[in-house]
């Protein structure tokens, strides 16, 4: 194995040269591919085609590439290297989405808020929530806070360099993946394994950019540390672990799940090592790691670490007063049409002074759900029945359904099916143990109970003081 450690300075060069390699092929072929006009359609095969013939050509680059090398033009062979995994990673996802101005499944679910995130952070340099202006992020804003800088400093929408900056951020990843393991195995293998970790990254993580360039640098980096965490009490090596931490604080401000995984990981390998050579070191090393981590990722997490130790801006949801006839109402209204498909005669008998005094959230949670389930479980032609009295106390009851009365009570248990019958199989999950726990945090008491007749009847009462 190469090592890293003794030439940081040779390394981080190569990370820079790379960096901007990849840059400029990136915005060469995106701005290539934004010229022409091309067919945004399904049934045109022109992009695929256009697509795999681009992919074909890099790797047969990449084979050249390793010849070059075995024929001692090593840097000709580097450059080479460097060059045709950016236009691999760039052709795959730049030139599928060559007609339009999105991203992967454009502005919809998980892309509507990291494109708010992005346009948060292009407006203003200031690390803000996503949504509310004047929180603090809970959500890592590194790769959003550089995009959105990007943005502001081109000019461009934010939604609009939302494709090119996830295209560019994910080519960069790769090479500077290449790059470590270039320089911690041969030249051949390094080129086998990152062409590889490419297509694996491209294939399954393109659609959330920033944690695809976390995840395509783990396995170097987890080499890397195994390299600086085992070196003897007298070995250098100290860049390996200095190199280390700061990924992890990068990982830290770019995704927080991420993070923890390499961690745990780090933290075994320290584990393992310190045990099969008796010695501290090891630890001693991850403790440095996770100082030079912790201190990079206050960069984006001190100011929500400033936020919660002040208990400012609180925002908590506080118990107030929630009528239940109209929350009621409102979720009736989602599941008449089911109801009335199904025949059920559905009987309603809510006080317009019911109440429950509990955070308004909570009370849709606990409502919802209970009414939801009896409207899932009753079968055709069946009978639901929800009342409500001025003490706030809510029983919803129906009929009929397969509950035996011993049954009842575990109806409240996580993944427990209640019912045995074919055409209630899928109904397991979490809704019922959620109200159960809801209640008890909001001072409400949660009952079940089966009748002889077939009846099942969840009450829902305010504690007793």
């Amino acid at each position: 194995m190469q090592t890293v450690l003794a030439t940081p300075a040779r390394v981080a060069g190569q990370m820079a040269v790379a960096i901007a390699v990849t840059v400029l092929v990136a915005v060469v072929a995106l701005v290539a591919i934004a010229r022409v006009d091309w067919p945004a359609y399904n049934s045109s095969n022109q992009l695929h085609a256009l697509t795999t013939v681009g992919q074909v050509g890099c790797l047969a680059g990449l084979l050249a590439c390793g010849m070059l090398w075995r024929r001692q033009r090593q840097a000709i062979a580097r450059l080479g290297a460097v060059t045709l995994l950016a236009a691999f990673s760039v052709v795959t996802l730049a030139m599928p989405l060559g007609a339009t101005k999105l991203y992967l499944f454009g502005i919809s679910v998980d892309q509507q808020f990291r494109t708010e995130y992005l346009t948060r952070l292009t407006d203003s340099p200031a690390l803000h929530d996503m949504t509310y202006i004047g929180l603090p992020p809970f959500y890592p804003p590194g790769w959003f806070w550089i995009g959105g800088r990007l943005a502001d400093l081109t000019g461009t929408p934010a939604w609009e360099m939302f494709k090119p900056w996830s295209i560019i951020s994910i080519a960069i990843g790769i090479v500077l993946a290449f790059v470590l393991w270039a320089n911690l195995i041969r030249f051949e293998y390094a080129l086998v394994v990152s062409t590889a970790t490419a297509a694996a990254t491209l294939a399954y993580s393109p659609a959330e950019p920033y944690a695809a360039i976390i995840a395509v640098l783990l396995p170097p980096v987890f080499v890397l540390a195994w390299s600086g965490l085992r070196a003897g009490p007298r070995g250098g090596r100290q860049a390996a672990v200095v190199g280390v931490g700061v990924f992890l604080g990068v990982a830290a401000l770019f995704y927080t799940l991420l993070l923890a995984y390499a961690a745990f990981t780090l933290t075994i390998m320290a584990a393992l090592l310190a045990l099969a050579h008796r010695r501290w070191n090891p630890l001693l090393r991850l403790l440095t790691i996770a100082g030079i981590s912790g201190l990079i990722a206050l960069i984006g997490w001190g100011p929500y670490l400033l936020a919660a130790a002040r208990g400012t801006p609180d925002t908590r949801e506080h118990a107030e007063p929630v009528r239940l006839e109209p929350l009621v109402d409102s979720i009736l209204e989602s599941i008449r049409p089911s109801v009335a498909e199904k025949g059920i005669d559905l009987q309603v008998r809510v006080d317009r002074e019911a109440q429950w005094s509990i955070a308004p959230g909570s009370a849709r949670i606990i409502t919802r759900n209970i009414i939801e389930n009896a409207a899932d479980y009753t079968g055709r032609g069946g009978r639901i029945s929800i009342e409500a009295d001025r003490r706030g106390r809510l029983i919803v009851s129906n009929a009929p359904v397969s509950i035996t009365p011993e049954h009842a009570g575990r109806v409240f248990e996580p993944f427990w099916r209640a019912s045995r019958t074919p055409a209630e199989n899928g109904h397991r999950g979490l809704g019922l143990s959620v109200v159960a726990a809801q209640c008890e945090c909001c001072g409400l008491r949660c009952a079940a109970e089966a009748t002889d007749a077939g009846a099942f009847v969840i009450t829902i009462e305010p504690a007793a003081d």
